[in-house]
This record gives C-alpha cells, structure tokens and sequence, in this order.
C-alpha cells in the first residue's frame, strides 16, 4: 500500500513538474516572439534568431513569429552574415563576376578574385580619400579610381603593383566640381575616359594608361556630354551619349581624335533605361532594343512589360524588370537575360536585412550566369551576401499588365485547381493566364455579359465555366472557344422578371458535372451533354422568396458531389441533390448573412456581417468557435495544418501598401501571425500549401507549409547568438544556438 501511495506522488510530482516546465517553455517563447517582432524592422537577422527560438520553445507560440521571417526568407537560400570585415560602399566587378573592387565608405580599397565563391581571395589596393568611382576593365586585369580631386588611379591586378597616376590631381585653383562626371575604362584597360560637366559646357578627356598621357588630338564634342557610355578597344573609339539636335543620343567618336564615327538613339527624357555593357537600351511601348553602339547592330527586340524602370545589375549581364515596391517583408523583381531573352522572377529580401542597426545597407545585386544559363542572384547587405534560391523561369519579362476591374466579384479572378492558370474577367473580355510562366495565354471578347462576374475551372483544367446572360458557358481553355451554351431556368413565378442584378453563380462537382443556382433555382448539369440531370430544384417556394434568392443566394460546393450549401440572407443551408432535400439553417449569428466563405477539402469557413468567422468541418459536423476577423478580413483558404488564411482590404487596387495576409487558429480562435505581400499585389489565394497573389507584372507564391519553415530559416539564416543577442535573452530561455 505504501508503496502505491509513493507512487502516485511521483506521479503526480513528475506531471506538476511537466506542466511547470511547459508553462515556463511557453512564457518564454511569448517573450522570444515580442522580441523577435520588436527587432523584424531594426535588425532582421537578430529578428530571425529570436523566431527561430520562440519556436523551438514553443511551436504553438512561435508560429507567427517564424510566419513572418518565412516570408522575408522564403527565397533566400543562404545569407554569409561576416562575408566582409567592413560593408561595401561601392562595388564594381566584371561582367563576369570573377574579378571585382571593393570601397568602404573611408575609401579603403579591396581587390577580390572570385569575390562570390566559396573561397574568395582577396588583397588591399590601399585607401582613396573622397572616392568618387570605381570601374574594373571586362578582362579584370585592371581597375581604374577617380576622387573628387580628378586624379585617377589605375591598379595592375594582374602584377599587383603600386596604382599608377593616370591623370594627375587638378590644381584647387581649377578644380570642377565633379557632381556630374562619369568615368569608364576600356575592356582591356589600354584607356581611361572622363567626361564631365564643366558648367560652361562638357568637358571630355581621354587617357593612355600605359603612357599616362592625355590623348590631346581628341577634339570637344559640340553638344553636351552627359555620360561615358562604352570603350571599344579593337575599334579605338568611345561612345558617348550627348545632346544633340535630334535628341538624346549615343555618339561613337574616335578616341585620337573624336571625330565622329555614328550615331544611335539614347535614352528618352526620364528614361531610367540607359545602356546594358556596349549595348544601347532602349523602350518604345512595351518593346526593349538592344542595339550594338559600335557596330550599330541590332543585338536583340524583345517584348518587355515597363521597360522604361529596366536597370543592370552590376555585373551588366542582367537587367532587372518590372519590380513591384517592397512591403516591408520582401519585394518582386524580373531578371531578363538579353542574350537569349530568357526572363526568371525572383524576390528581392527586406533591404534592412542583415545591416547594422544604425547604418544603412549598401551594395546592391550580382546576377551571375551559371553554367546553364540560369541566373545565379546575389545581393550585398553590408558586410552579408545574400545568396537567393534558383529564380523561376517566366516566359515573358514584364508580360502583360494583369489589371482588371472586377475585384469586387464574388470570384474574379479565379483559379484553376492546382493553381497554375488563373481567369479574369474584364468587362465582357475573359483572359486566361498562366501563372507558372506569367504569360497571358489567351484573350476572347463577348464572352461575358452578367451582372457580378463569375468564374469556376473544371478540375482537369480543360474547360472554364461562366455566363452570358441567362446562360451558362463552357470555355475551351485552350483558346477560349465557346464549346457549349447552356440556356438557365426560370421558375413561373418569376417570368417576366427584369434579371440584371440577379447573381448566377455555379459549383464544380468534377470534370463532367456542376451545380448552378439562379432565379432561385439548383440545377445539376452534365457538362458533356449540356443536358440537366434531374430537375430543377427551388430553394424557396414563394415568388418574393425566389425574387430574393435570385438577388442575394450563391451556392457552394463541397467534397461531396451529391451536397452544397446555399447561402441564403437569413443564413446557409445545406442540400442533398440526391434526395432532393433542404437540411437545417446553419445561422450562428443575428445577422447570418454570409459576405465571404473559403472552402479547402473538408474545410469551410463562413463569415458574416459582424466580420466574424466559423470553420465548419464538413464530416464530423463540428463548428468552431467565432473567429474575430472584424469586416476588413476576408478568409481565402487554409494552409496545410488547418490554419485559417485572410487578406486586411487595402483603399485601392494597385496602390498603396501590399495586401497584409494574416493567419488564424480555428482551434483557439486566435490570430497567430501577419506578413504583408509587395506594394501593387492583389487577390490572394490559397492554392493547396501555396499562397498566390497577382500583381501588375506577374504573380507570386509563397509555400505556406509550416514543416518547412524551421528548416528552411535555419539552413538560410540560423546561426549561434552574438553577444549582444545573448544579452537580451530573456532570463530562463536557453541561451544556445536555437538551430541546434
């Protein structure tokens, strides 16, 4: 007896003992997350140590905190925090990426070879007070510096020796101001090239390295020179890009004498685009030209959506197209490969990421060509590189503008099952898109003319559902081809009846069968034939009852190809088309209205006007608790753990800040998490684990996994405490490496 006695007080110790040390675990974790979220915009990779914690003390806890860092990281495959032992002010490198020169902001100068490997090797150039430029020769042989003095310097980064003075430092007495100067070295380092804005006029100077001469046979260009564009060595002559009167132009002049050799079109006024190596860029509508300045040559013609933003990355191989605004989480950017127009869409992280507290981030983006072409990005955070995942192939850089206007519609746009096309409706034009390659695959006008668009893909993807007044429409989604017209019901009572704001809205069963409700009216139809199966089955009896259906009733589908929930204004109640039966009112509120449902495998979440959520399962019949999202939430799916998914409306479609995604727990009713997509993005949704979103140049997605989160941050980004980090621990957090 004594001996049952004492073991149920060990028991009962041990389990007092596991709840302490849970209750302990998770005060922690609470204080871990506050931290982390304090730190998400001062210092994002303390913010994600902090996350990474909260979660391995708690995952329930955690689990917005780790939200928030997946989407700052959910591109970025490696960040090398201690890369350099100062940051980078100013970097230039080779169009390869082999070779590159480095500035701190005190004007100390390093040399790198394979700068961006995995063993970098590197050696000091010394420092140039009040650095103006940098510029490394294509054969990075060479690197050439300018400060504000005019003088400038030439490193042999072959021999390694002491810098050559090319051009000796102007006397302060005529020193101009170099505000406007540009400066550039020739593919083989043979000469360096100024041009600068005097103030009364251009001032062009062209030097031998070798000789450290001035070339005093080159004669002043007439117009205004606002740039050196290129060298051409084989060729001996510079581009240069003045004011002429026929514009803005890239002129090609010999460098012994500067006369002029041709000419070809630059940039229009305000154009960010400018030149790509010796290629001039140029944007006329929604068309990039690559033309060769020295030969003239047309190099390539490609078809890029907002090209007037395109910019080079350092190394000048890529251009980076269409970016949508950072939202404080991450931004989206193209990268366009001119060579064979290939186009890849990428993320661009937080740009306070990795920098110090008080400093600001500099350096910016080298895109390197891998073996295969494919795109390898790398972005400079201070003393960090910031390697990113493999970019996704897109078939057109820019594309086309994803606007429409129906974004009020109860599903406009929409997407297919497996997420890879999505239809929009615009006015009485239907465009089908394919989201893998952001490429509009066809248009087709007059296929629409209904009040509140609506849209729904069969599940094979085959064929695309809408209606053209009282009829429903099959689409061939192939090319958007009419393949069937079905004509709808009416009951008696409402013949007669004007129809244009009566909603139709359809539910996909399969691929061969879909359930229409209209003129209060549920029709099941095979969609092979275009012949009814069954009657047609009212939802109400009375004509006003049926007016009011008409005006205000949707229909959803469920799992079961034989039930659907039909939301009626006093609330939703289900259907058994098999028997032809209502089931009970399902109306958990005063005002059981429903104003937005999301429906993912036995999941269906119902909100009302309050702005409160339920998620209904679907097979065990159970409710959950009210969801506070308030009326600025609208529920769009769940993720793989059966987290609630809901976007905060914005004022304007395009404009302002991105759409602000939070993640809900239906268990506890509790909002766990928030993160906000880039400035531009609309119409989220939940695509299986993926969250997708459109913006004006393309879409995005984002896996919303959780199993992956933990791994995927600390691959990328986990790293043990510094010392600062471990001072601010909260007492009794473990104090160790939180990816260990």
């Amino acid at each position: 007896m004594l001996v049952t006695v004492s073991g149920l007080l060990t028991a009962r110790t041990v389990s007092a003992n596991q709840e302490l040390d849970a209750t302990v675990r998770r005060q922690g974790a609470q204080l871990l997350y506050d931290l982390a979220e304090r730190e998400a915009g001062v210092s994002p990779m303390s913010a994600v140590q902090f996350a990474l914690a909260s979660w391995r003390h708690d995952q329930a806890v955690g689990y917005g905190a780790l939200l928030r860092q997946h989407a700052v990281f959910h591109d970025v495959a490696e960040v090398d925090i201690d890369r350099y032992a100062e940051p980078m002010d100013v970097v230039a490198t080779t169009p390869t990426g082999h070779v590159a020169v480095s500035a701190t902001a005190a004007g100390a100068l390093t040399a790198w070879r394979d700068p961006w490997g995995d063993t970098p090797e590197s050696w000091s150039l010394g420092t140039v007070k009040q650095l103006k430029a940098i510029r490394v020769s294509d054969d990075g042989t060479k690197a050439a510096t300018i400060d504000t003095s005019a003088s400038i310097r030439v490193w042999d980064l072959v021999a390694r020796r002491e810098p050559v003075l090319v051009r000796p430092p102007s006397p302060e007495s005529d020193l101009t101001p170099l505000d406007y100067a540009t400066m550039e070295i020739s593919p083989s380092g043979r000469h360096v090239v100024l041009a600068n804005d005097t103030g009364d006029g251009s001032l062009v100077e062209v030097w031998d390295v070798a000789r450290r001469s001035r070339l005093t046979g080159f004669a002043q260009p007439p117009g205004d020179v606002s740039g050196v564009a290129a060298i051409d060595d084989e060729s001996g002559t510079v581009a240069l890009l003045e004011a002429t009167t026929s514009g803005s132009m890239y002129v090609v002049r010999r460098l012994d004498t500067g006369a002029e050799v041709r000419m070809t079109k630059g940039p229009k006024q305000n154009e960010g685009t400018a030149r790509q190596g010796r290629m001039a860029l140029r944007c006329e509508g929604d068309v990039l030209t690559g033309r060769d300045m020295f030969t003239g040559e047309e190099v390539f013609h490609h078809t890029v959506g907002a090209c007037a933003s395109v910019a080079t990355d350092l190394t000048g191989e890529f251009l980076g197209v269409s970016p949508a605004g950072e939202s404080g989480s991450f931004s989206s950017v193209t990268y366009f490969d001119p060579r064979n127009g290939r186009a890849y869409q990428s993320s661009t992280p937080n740009s306070a990421l990795t920098a110090a507290q008080n400093s600001a981030p500099s350096g910016g983006a080298v895109v390197l060509r891998s073996e295969d072409g494919t795109p390898v990005i790398l972005h400079m955070r201070g003393t960090a590189v910031v390697r990113m995942k493999p970019p996704r192939p897109i078939e057109e850089a820019g594309g086309h503008s994803v606007d429409f206007s129906g974004h009020a519609d109860p599903a406009n746009p929409t997407y297919s099952a497996d997420g890879s096309l999505m239809a929009v409706v615009d006015g009485p034009r239907v465009s089908l898109y394919d989201t893998r390659t952001r490429r509009r695959v066809v248009t087709a006008e007059g296929r629409h003319r209904s009040y509140k668009a609506f849209l729904a893909f069969t599940p094979d993807n085959a064929r695309l559902l809408t209606f053209d007044d009282e009829n429903l429409l099959m689409l061939d989604t192939r090319d958007l081809a009419e393949s069937r017209r079905i004509p709808l019901p009416r009951p008696p009572q409402l013949a007669g009846q004007k129809n244009h704001l009566w909603i139709r809205t359809v539910a996909v069963a399969d691929d061969h069968t879909a359930v229409t409700l209209f003129a209060g009216l549920l029709t099941r139809w095979n969609l092979d034939n275009g012949a009814a199966i069954g009657e047609p089955l009212p939802v109400a009896t009375t004509a006003r009852d049926l007016a009011l259906a008409a005006d205000k009733s949707t229909v959803l589908g469920t799992p079961d190809r034989d039930r659907v929930l039909v939301n009626v204004p006093e609330g939703q109640r289900w259907w058994n088309l098999r028997s032809r039966t209502g089931g009970d009112l399902v109306a958990p509120e005063p005002n059981s209205q429903m104003i937005g449902a999301a429906l993912s495998g036995t999941r269906l979440t119902i909100q009302y006007m309050s702005g409160r959520a339920y998620v209904h399962d679907l097979v065990s019949g159970v409710t959950s608790k009210p969801l506070p999202l308030t009326a600025h939430v609208t529920p769009i799916g769940f993720t793989p753990d059966g987290k609630l998914v809901g976007k905060r409306a914005k004022d304007s479609l395009f404009g302002g800040d991105g759409e602000l995604i939070e993640v809900w727990d239906p268990k506890d009713s509790v909002r766990l998490g928030e993160f906000r997509l880039p400035n531009g993005s609309t119409s989220p949704k939940m695509i299986g684990s993926r969250l997708v979103a459109v913006n004006k140049y393309g879409f995005m997605w984002i896996d919303l996994d959780p199993a992956d989160w933990f791994r995927s941050l600390c691959d990328a980004a986990g790293r043990d405490y510094t010392a600062f980090e471990r001072d601010r621990l909260p007492q009794g957090t473990d104090h160790g490496n939180p990816c260990s």
